[in-house]
């Protein structure tokens, strides 16, 4: 028995600098956020160029739907991370809220496109739609990868 405390002990001493030492590694998730937020923004001005190459045609105005896309990428991005972590944690309850925020930010500048758009082509509406449900369906999928670590 004094040979098994002995060991238990040891192997305590022996782990806590080790896991110590992995936690300084790790980034936090404040650190995390922020790059996900400079992410964020660059996919936003990638994407506002792209809505003002196909867009701008039919009504959309590259200006203004620059400006919704920044200023709602990054309570997006704050939104979505939030929602990451308490995933992760298995807060479900606070998860749902940062959840909606998440997807009302994630599609505002979609509907801004949606809402002042005239007389555009079926097949723009379509591969608009289709880029959209294949950009939901990445998000849905990274998410829940994210979650599961």
């Amino acid at each position: 028995m004094v040979a098994t405390i002995a060991r238990s002990s040891q192997t305590s001493v022996s782990c806590s600098p080790m896991l110590e030492y992995l936690k300084s590694k790790v980034p936090n998730r404040a650190i995390i956020e922020r790059i996900w937020i400079v992410l964020v923004l660059v996919w936003a001005l990638v994407r506002a160029l792209l809505v003002g190459t196909f867009f701008t045609q039919y009504g959309v105005n590259f200006w203004l739907y620059l400006v919704i896309d920044l200023a709602s990428s990054i309570p997006y991005a704050i939104a979505s991370a939030r929602l990451v972590f308490l995933l992760i944690d298995k807060d479900s309850s606070r998860a749902i809220k940062w959840g909606v925020a998440t997807i009302f930010f994630f599609y505002l500048p979609d509907l801004y496109i949606v809402l002042v758009a005239r007389h555009v082509p079926r097949l723009t509406y379509i591969g608009f739609a289709v880029a959209l449900l294949l950009l939901t369906i990445l998000a849905i999928i990274q998410l829940r990868g994210k979650a599961k670590k």
